[in-house]
């Protein structure tokens, strides 16, 4: 079963989440908008150093004048491996899960054997689905912190009054963080997640269809 014949649908949109692929650059120093901490460097280096997570929640996916809806039962992450299972009445499709690490992913729809996918997954998507999907850096992205890997480009971050970070500008996305709340990491401090994430970026070249991915996550649960 090729990637282009799978069925098309929210589900597949998190097939490819957290993926690596092409190699990409380090990411050159940030442009920052509003009062950025004093403390920021030690809070981005335990946002970055908390890699072991769980997250549960609702997704929805809008391109151009279609909105795909779904819910994320569990989105374990593990360093770079994940493990997600979804929900969705999206084109009929039941629950699915994906499991996947750097070099591979595996999907899993009810119903159906398994797809395993080698391919580069920005590439693999956009010839898929023909919208783009930012699988590098979102992991990064929902944590609120620019992504570790980058096109080259400066990421922007914008500071809210608290101190946390409800914006970024990276690699042509737009992130709006909102809803931040406290999540005990088993440390000594609490970190300060967002609990609404979403991201927009306007059609490019190649590329026809505006896209805004919305995720609204209920629960944030770290494990060693």
């Amino acid at each position: 079963m090729n990637l282009p014949f799978l069925r098309i649908g929210l589900p597949v949109l998190l097939s490819l989440l957290l993926l690596g692929g092409c190699e990409l650059s380090a990411p050159r120093e940030p442009v920052v908008f509003g009062v950025q901490p004093a403390d920021w460097a030690n809070t981005a280096a335990r946002l970055r150093g908390f890699d072991h997570w769980t997250i549960e929640g609702k997704i929805s996916v809008r391109r151009d004048d279609r909105i795909d809806t779904g819910q994320i039962r569990s989105w374990t992450q593990d360093e770079a491996a994940y493990d997600i299972e979804l929900a969705s009445v999206i084109l009929g499709l039941g629950a699915t899960r994906v499991r996947g690490d750097d070099a591979t992913v595996t999907i899993h729809q009810a119903g159906e054997e398994p797809v395993t996918l080698l391919q580069d997954p920005e590439r693999a998507f956009f010839s898929a689905f023909g919208w783009p999907l930012p699988v590098r850096q979102i992991s990064s992205w929902i944590k609120g912190l620019p992504a570790a890997v980058s096109d080259g480009s400066a990421p922007e971050i914008t500071f809210g009054a608290g101190g946390e970070v409800i914006g970024i500008e990276q690699d042509g996305w737009s992130v709006s963080l909102r809803k931040h709340q406290p999540v005990d990491i088993g440390s000594y401090q609490p970190l300060l997640l967002p609990h609404f994430v979403q991201l927009s970026r306007l059609p490019i070249p190649g590329q026809d269809a505006q896209v805004t991915i919305k995720m609204a996550i209920s629960n944030w649960t770290p494990f060693r």
